[in-house]
């Protein structure tokens, strides 16, 4: 875990160095297939009472229109 914490706290790591990484790998991927299938996870979760959503974190709301 401390090793975890030392590589967030480096100046030297850029988050969206990393990120772009993975997304050229899948990129590269996904070019050696003829199909790709895009799935979706449209699990909702509600949590009764409403006591417990504090001890959950951060939790982001989606609403659709």
């Amino acid at each position: 875990m401390e090793g975890a914490y030392r590589f967030i706290r480096n100046e030297n790591i850029d988050a969206n160095a990393i990120a772009e990484s993975g997304f050229q790998a899948t990129v590269e991927q996904a070019q050696n297939h003829h199909l790709l299938l895009a799935l979706e996870d449209m699990t909702t979760l509600i949590y009764k009472p409403p006591s417990i959503r504090g001890d959950l974190g951060h939790v982001e709301r989606h609403f659709s229109m």
